[in-house]
């Protein structure tokens, strides 16, 4: 070692003990350095704190000294010196640290045994066993690699572990994903995040740990003490995370989850298949996921059997009662504004917070979107609005209402939350957040990145598809509320908004004999009754107990869902 080195070495000795005597020694457990000898880095998270230090311990517990006093809980890049003498680039990041400690190689099946450390800002480094597997499908071909991560009890048990990890939901189930086909690192988490915030869901109040769908955190990972790159560490959509019912104390379903894994005519919403037996997970492209191991496919072939019947007249009382409108209108919007490719007939999750109650949507797998591909190309295309299967079979039977609620949304949510350059300016702020960690620079040691071409690309993508989007949807508005349907004169019958928290509005064909509506509870009693008042009627409702009913007019009978 040379005298410069060891000059070096003993002043971090020095300074690091100075750093501990005044009260800093927690930074120094909660602090170390994970270290990849193969790329010459190390990285760890910053934790909160005075002072400064020049030298630090590695995960493995070697002294590492600095070229420069660096201050606690600032993120930075500087060089340091291992006891060997070997020289490194360190960094200290905001951004949480994943380590997998697998015994094996890790394949796509089965999950094997491996050890997991997770290093976060502001709390000491936690280790748990776990087991982990490859996920995805066209993603199994990239060279960087996705995980399926469940946390177990012990090394030598299935029964899982819950814990919160980067300050997501406390679980057992979590992906570790590589977002290789994502330029940028930025759309999948942006997506999530766009998407919990925007929508809520009819149930909030009666669930309200429940989510809208999963959330995503950027974090780093290492396998095997090698350095593997930037990856979003995700929730997974299921029961615990929708809130959903659980089975009632004889066993029988409430709430339910299915999921659209392919594209088929179902799917699609195109052509009815007979649901198979109860014994089987799959049907025609839809995967049962809750309850786990009890499928029961009677109710959503009903749902399938509606939704592919023939555009008629009648199609809207027979698609729409099954889901909630607010929750259709809202995911066509999110579908538009993030041209998610991949997600109009699967990747969708279908869930039902309880026994006879409306079905709704949520987004999975998020990377194709905002102009990026499924293999990562980024085509510049902004002017065309995605095929949503339903949408396009309700404008086809005449029906524009819910043209015209999409219409509506888009406009409240650009007047909103998504006003001016809104949209841009939160992955600005994630982009710049992964820059000023030097994350981008660690990636690019590994996998291609294309940092300011991507920012400059993104940025004009967002505002050409919102320019597009506000053209649209205004013409959507004007088309739908100043031409009238083929059947509206005399041949539509509808009730909405569906579900509900204060009224009702009832539209009949015109020329249809006055009728007395009656609100039916579960057990067939009438909880109101109200003549009709020509072709509509309204119904004030808001003081009526949550649930859901049949509303009947003695010809037709439609379920409305009453929430709070």
């Amino acid at each position: 070692m040379s005298s410069a080195i060891r000059k070096s070495s003993l002043r971090a000795v020095s300074l690091f003990s100075l750093v501990l005597s005044v009260g800093a020694s927690l930074w120094a457990q909660r602090t170390e350095f994970v270290v990849d000898d193969s790329l010459g880095i190390a990285l760890a998270v910053a934790s909160p704190g005075d002072g400064a230090f020049a030298g630090a311990l590695t995960s493995e517990g070697e002294l590492l000294s600095f070229d420069t006093l660096h201050a606690l809980g600032a993120r930075g890049r500087f060089t340091a010196v291992t006891a060997g003498g070997d020289t490194l680039t360190a960094y200290v990041s905001e951004l949480p640290v994943i380590e997998l400690w697998p015994a094996d190689s890790i394949v796509d099946e089965p999950k094997r045994p491996v050890r997991v450390v997770v290093r976060e800002r502001g709390r000491p480094a936690r280790s748990f066993d776990a087991a982990v597997e490859l996920r995805g499908a066209s993603s199994l071909t990239f060279p960087k690699k996705t995980y399926d991560l469940e946390l177990r009890a012990g090394p030598n048990t299935d029964e899982s572990r819950k814990e919160s990890l980067c300050g997501l939901r406390e679980d057992d189930d979590w992906v570790l994903d590589a977002l290789y086909n994502e330029p940028l690192r930025v759309r999948s988490v942006m997506a999530h995040e766009l998407w919990t915030d925007q929508h809520r869901l009819y149930y909030q109040d009666r669930a309200p740990e429940a989510r809208a769908g999963a959330r995503a955190v950027h974090c780093e990972v290492f396998v095997g003490g090698r350095y593997r790159g930037v990856y979003a560490l995700s929730e997974q959509v299921d029961r615990n995370q929708l809130g959903l019912r659980k089975p009632d104390d004889h066993g029988r379903a409430r709430g339910t989850l299915v999921k659209s894994i392919t594209y088929t005519p179902s799917t699609m919403f195109e052509a009815y298949a007979s649901p198979p037996s109860d014994d089987s997970a799959h049907y025609d492209g839809y995967d049962w996921e809750y309850p786990r191991h009890e499928p029961s496919w009677g109710d959503f072939a009903e749902v399938l059997a509606g939704v592919t019947s023939p555009l008629d007249a009648r199609y809207p009382s027979r698609a729409l009662p099954y889901f909630d409108e607010a929750n259709l209108a809202d995911y066509y919007v999110f579908l538009q504004v993030t041209n998610l490719l991949d997600n109009s007939a699967k990747n969708i999750y279908f869930g039902r917070y309880d026994a006879g109650e409306p079905l709704f949507m949520t987004p999975w797998d998020l990377d194709a979107s905002f102009g990026n591909t499924p293999t990562g190309t980024t085509p510049r295309n902004t002017r065309r609005v995605l095929d949503f299967p339903l949408a396009r079979r309700l404008d086809s039977a005449g029906h524009y209402g819910f043209a015209e609620q999409c219409a509506r949304r888009y406009r409240e949510l650009r007047d909103g939350a998504w006003a001016g350059d809104a949209l841009w300016a939160r992955f600005d702020s994630i982009a710049t957040h992964l820059e000023d960690n030097h994350a981008y620079e660690r990636e690019s040691l590994l996998w291609p990145v294309r940092v300011s071409s991507q920012r400059s690309y993104l940025r004009s993508w967002v505002t050409r598809r919102l320019q597009f989007l506000d053209q649209h949807f205004a013409a959507e508005l004007d088309r739908t509320t100043t031409t009238s349907s083929p059947y509206l004169a005399d041949d539509v019958y509808r009730v909405y908004p569906n579900p509900t928290r204060s009224t009702l509005q009832v539209d009949r064909p015109s020329g249809e004999n006055p009728a007395v509506l009656r609100l039916l509870d579960v057990r067939g009693a009438t909880v109101l009754r109200a003549p009709t008042t020509g072709a509509t009627t309204r119904l004030e409702v808001g003081g009526i107990p949550p649930g859901t009913y049949l509303l009947s007019d003695g010809a037709r009978a439609t379920r409305v869902v009453i929430g709070r």
